[in-house]
């Protein structure tokens, strides 16, 4: 039958009308054609307004999409900006801690230089000195003649032995902080060694009435380590248990072996104490928890943080425990790795 058919392309689509009259009617009005192209126009109006408002929606997207993303670019640019501030900053400060760390290893290398150099320069004529005077209160080469001359001689003597005291703690503990002090280890008989070491500070503590008692079992195992650190270590606790004790006071040592295989040596005293927030200062070289100590008490301040330093060359540990007029108690705890069995003699 007759039928028109229109196309259009619109966009990148094209589209086909196709008129047709209805099957069954033959009559042709040629009022209809008008409608007909009304109707065409319509069709192409509507379908051309769709194609633009779906453009222009894809236009808006298109738009905010690329705004959204031109923030997401500037923002991203402003963080890397700022990262690159931060690394530069890094870089810098990291730079100077460098510097500052390669300083401080040098001064650090100068300082303990110099102090070995002066204790040594210190020692030997101080060696003369002790000696010298050890033969005058002996009498080696006869009557020294007056007794004053005898305690004079005597005075000098501990004099010498204190400042020679000093002076090798200052050259150890130089050592330590330099990682110089190189550990001599062997097998070491706590017992005997903790008697010894007793002995030297017996005659200060009967001078100052303090009952000072060793409650050592003698079946106490091996302990593996430095025997001059050891004594050292055992020596300054002792010292300085005795030297802060009042008259009519009581030190006493004894050890043990905790849970953990830990090898423990415990100091006790019924001294002047310590207060909880002068303990972490007290285990800082030259420095004392009261400065009217340093008056009333001879001492440098170093005893305590060189026996700090040498239980940690030995893996170890120092821990106080103290209270203001009741006392204190030390434990130099030596690792599990540091303790051998005792060993069973053979019958």
């Amino acid at each position: 039958g007759f039928a028109t058919m229109a196309q259009q392309k619109i966009g990148n689509r094209s589209y086909s009308i196709v008129v047709r009259p209805v099957p069954g009617t033959m009559d042709f009005d040629l009022g209809a054609v008008p409608w007909g192209v009304a109707l065409f126009g319509l069709a192409m109006t509507l379908l051309l307004t769709r194609y633009l408002v779906v453009s222009r929606q894809k236009q808006e997207q298109i738009e905010t999409a690329v705004v959204e993303r031109t923030a997401e670019l500037s923002r991203a640019n402003e963080s890397n900006a700022r990262l690159e501030e931060e690394i530069l900053e890094r870089t810098r400060v990291e730079a100077e801690l460098r510097t500052a760390k390669d300083e401080a290893e040098v001064a650090s290398r100068a300082k303990s230089e110099f102090l070995a150099m002066v204790s040594h320069e210190l020692r030997t004529p101080l060696n003369a000195v002790i000696g010298f005077s050890e033969i005058l209160t002996n009498e080696m080469f006869g009557p020294v003649g007056d007794e004053r001359y005898m305690g004079y001689a005597a005075d000098i003597r501990s004099s010498g032995l204190h400042l020679l005291s000093l002076i090798n703690d200052i050259l150890d503990l130089s050592k330590v902080e330099a990682n110089s002090f190189e550990l001599t280890e062997e097998e070491l008989d706590v017992p005997a060694l903790v008697d010894e070491t007793l002995h030297l500070v017996e005659a200060k503590a009967n001078a100052g009435e303090i009952r000072l008692k060793s409650e050592l079992r003698p079946d106490l195992p091996i302990l593996y380590a430095d025997e001059r650190a050891f004594k050292q270590v055992i020596l300054n606790l002792l010292s300085n248990a005795v030297k802060f004790t009042p008259p009519g006071g009581r030190v006493s040592v004894s050890a043990d072996v905790n849970d953990e295989g830990e090898f423990i040596i415990m100091i006790i005293d019924t001294g002047i104490g310590i207060a909880e927030e002068d303990q972490e200062k007290v285990l800082k070289p030259f420095t004392q928890a009261d400065s009217s100590l340093a008056r009333r008490y001879e001492g440098t301040g170093l005893g305590l943080p060189l026996t700090k330093s040498l239980m940690e060359l030995h893996g170890g540990r120092l821990e106080l425990e103290s209270q203001p007029q009741k006392g204190t108690t030390v434990h130099a705890v030596f690792p599990r790795s540091r303790v051998i069995k005792k060993r069973i003699a053979a019958e």
